[in-house]
């Protein structure tokens, strides 16, 4: 991670202190490599995005981290789901029409707070409920990544024992209850 989100304001890490000094260091020497070899044409692209290096849209790339480098694969982030009322990546990528090109999650936890704690912590990318990441999208510690939504075919139900005593409150939140649970989710 080069960058640390504040509150309105953006921190380089010491990760991306070193890269910059490192850089500054390699720039410094394109002079001399010019020097060197007047007739060379230099274009130096900087950005975020990654660039296919294969498809041939530039010569060489500098880039920060430890290889191997798989470009255009964002690791996945997923959860044993020990029942079928969540979503796999498959299942994600299948129902929002998307082929991948790996659908298996490179890292995987037992628990979604431990899935949304990775995510967070820019170690990949995860499936999230908006009403499980709505909080974190609104306070930037999660990003959303691009704008397919899937929403799910099961929705919430609300079971009751049916042998049950009459209680007043219960039954008031039972009914509040099943008003909110009424409600669209994605």
């Amino acid at each position: 991670m080069l960058f640390v989100r504040r509150h309105r304001a953006v921190e380089p890490t010491p990760a991306c202190q070193m890269l910059a000094a490192s850089l500054a260091l390699s720039f410094a020497s394109i002079a001399e490599f010019r020097e060197r070899y007047p007739s060379a044409q230099i274009r130096i692209v900087s950005q975020d995005a990654r660039l296919n290096l294969a498809a041939g849209e530039v010569d060489a790339l500098v880039r920060f981290g430890v290889p191997p480098f798989d470009d255009g694969r964002c690791e996945l982030i997923g959860q044993d789901i020990p029942d079928r009322s969540g979503y796999t990546w498959a299942d994600w990528f299948d129902r929002a029409g998307l082929t991948p090109r790996h659908a298996e999650p490179a890292l995987r936890f037992n628990h979604y707070t431990k899935v949304l704690q990775a995510a967070r912590a820019g170690h990949g990318v995860a499936l999230g409920w908006h009403l499980l990441v709505q909080n974190h999208l609104a306070d930037g510690s999660l990003v959303r990544l691009g704008q397919a939504s899937v929403f799910p075919e099961g929705r919430y139900n609300l079971l009751l024992p049916t042998r049950r005593k009459t209680h007043p409150m219960r039954d008031i939140f039972v009914e509040w209850l099943a008003g909110r649970l009424s409600q669209p989710t994605g």
